[in-house]
This record gives structure tokens, sequence and C-alpha cells, in this order.
């Protein structure tokens, strides 16, 4: 099974964090306590640790901007796939929903 490698929240207030660096290339192997990427936040530069050995996959490339607990790649296990993104709906797209479902609860005009 994939192990996510997420952003970590280094402070209170942090809501992202930039990969500054990957110490490895998707495809190579890692083992667990190796550090893989460099993470850039306001405050510090933090070297983030392989919670698992397997084979790394990059999903945002260094210089990205990531959300806290947003998936930042995955280890693998040998001829592992890489799981399909979860596509979350955008705030523009849920207004939609909420919008259409507020107007359909709205009494219908008689006339």
């Amino acid at each position: 099974m994939p192990i996510p490698i997420v952003m970590p929240k280094l402070g209170m207030v942090m809501s992202e964090g930039i990969i500054n660096s990957w110490k490895k290339n998707s495809g190579e192997p890692v083992t667990s306590g190796e550090i893989i990427a460099e993470i850039e936040t306001e405050k510090l530069n933090y070297e983030l640790e392989a919670t698992d050995s397997g084979i790394l996959h990059v999903v945002h490339d260094a210089g990205a901007s990531v959300e806290v607990n947003g998936v930042i790649g995955y280890i693998l296990a040998e001829n592992e796939s890489v799981p399909e993104p979860e596509i979350q709906p955008s705030i523009t797209e849920a207004n939609k929903v909420v919008n259409s479902l507020q107007e359909s609860e709205q009494p219908s005009p008689t006339g």
C-alpha cells in the first residue's frame, strides 16, 4: 500500500509550506529516517525524513507551495503503482453546488 508523504505542520499558524528541494529523485529508493526533502516555511527550513523504506514517487516538484497535510509524494513498494489523485472540488465548484441546493429549497412562485 502506498505510503503518503504529507506537508508537515511545523507551527501553530502554518497553513502551507514550500518544497525547497528533493534530496532524491522520483523512482529512487529511500530508507526510513533518510532525509528526502527540505521544506521551507515563513520561519524555518525543515529536513523531512522518510517514514518508511521503499521507492520515492514525487507528486509536487521543488518550488511548489503545498497546504499542510497535502500529499507531496509517496513511498511505494517495489513494482507498486501510484494511487490515482483524489480530485477535490474547487471552492467555486463547491459554491455552485451550495447555490443550486439553496435555489432548489426556495418555494416555487405560484402564479
